[in-house]
């Protein structure tokens, strides 16, 4: 979010529906683990980008490559009744018809579908007034810390930068204290990380 130029999104829930609506979401690709997929159907291509890495796939189904893509990512360390496990944010276009109903009238300027998948997410529970942190990487970069350095680097940005904060630590769980006054009271906990999809259209 602090990079201007880094495709991001910001979900907000409807807090008046009362059906527990209670999450905000946000995360931008920042980072060698985020990806961006951009389709067009009109020639079936599939633009992915995979930190500094590029790879077009041709004749692909959008449909079958994120479910190919969800399907292979495992999360771990998350509590069973956390509802957030991150993946893809995006959407589809009107035009992906074409790929079920028949050929398109009309041909949009921006992708027939676009996705992202951060590197980092992070998830606000309103009702609890916590913030809980996520990030996704290869396995072997979390067995060698780099998860936890990531995330006490973002836990730092969402503070301030602040020093001398005291902390507690509970597995994957870090609770903070206290906002200082002024500040939302809100607290900061990484929840969980999530080793990287093992898919072979991922290029590093």
């Amino acid at each position: 979010v602090q990079n201007p130029s880094a495709p991001l999104f910001w979900l907000d829930p409807d807090q008046t529906s009362g059906h527990g609506s209670r999450y905000s979401m946000m995360g931008a690709v920042s980072g060698p683990n985020s990806q961006t997929i951009r389709y067009q159907v009109d020639d079936r291509t599939a633009l992915i980008r995979t930190g500094d890495e590029q790879q077009e796939l041709h004749d692909i189904d959008v449909f079958e490559l994120l479910n190919g893509l969800i399907e292979t990512t495992t999360v771990i360390g998350l509590p069973a009744d956390f509802p957030v496990s991150g993946g893809y944010f995006g959407y589809f276009g009107y035009e992906l018809k074409s790929l079920i109903l028949g050929p398109n009238a009309h041909r949009a300027d921006t992708p027939d579908a676009y996705w992202l998948r951060p590197e980092s997410l992070i998830v606000y529970d309103h009702r609890e007034r916590l913030t809980h942190l996520l990030w996704l990487g290869p396995e072997k970069e979390i067995k060698a810390g780099v998860a936890a350095e990531k995330l006490d680097q973002l836990e730092e940005v969402l503070r301030g930068k602040e020093s001398g904060a005291s902390t507690t630590e509970s597995g994957l769980s870090l609770g903070l204290e206290p906002a200082p006054k002024g500040a939302p009271p809100s607290q900061t906990k990484p929840a969980a990380v999530l080793p990287e999809p093992s898919s072979s259209i991922s290029s590093r």
